[in-house]
C-alpha cells in the first residue's frame, strides 16, 4: 500500500483500488497489456518506452539539426556563385559562341585555316 495525500492506494496489476476515507474503491488498468505482470515487470516496460521516446526525441532533434545545416549550405552557395556580366552581355556572348564553336569543316580537313 502506498499513501498518497490521506488517500491510500493498493496495487496489483489485475486490481487497482484506491482506499478513500476507509472505503475502497476498486477499478480495473486500462492498458490490457500490464495484465498479469507483476510491478516490476511493468516498471521496466515503462522505463523501456522512455529510453525509446528520448532516443526517437535525440534523433528527430539531431534530423533537424542537419536539416537546418544543409539549408544553410545551399543559401551560402548561392549567395557566393557568381552572377554574369550583363554590363558586357554581347561581348560575353561572343566569347562563349567562340569558346564552344565546332568547326567541323576545319576537323574534316576541308579547309586548311
Amino acid at each position: 500500500m502506498t499513501e498518497r495525500g490521506g488517500y491510500f492506494f493498493y496495487f496489483e496489476i489485475k486490481i487497482v483500488a484506491a482506499v478513500v476515507y476507509g472505503e475502497y474503491t476498486r477499478f480495473d488498468l486500462i492498458e490490457s497489456r500490464y495484465q498479469g505482470k507483476d510491478i516490476q515487470t511493468v516498471l521496466d516496460m515503462k522505463e523501456r518506452q522512455k529510453e525509446i521516446i528520448n532516443m526517437e526525441q535525440q534523433q528527430s532533434i539531431q534530423s533537424e539539426i542537419d536539416l537546418v545545416s544543409h539549408i544553410q549550405a545551399i543559401k551560402h552557395n548561392a549567395a557566393t556563385e557568381t552572377s554574369p556580366d550583363v554590363k558586357n552581355m554581347r561581348e560575353t556572348r561572343e566569347e562563349e559562341r567562340k569558346r564552344k564553336h565546332i568547326n567541323y569543316a576545319k576537323e574534316a580537313g576541308l579547309h586548311d585555316n
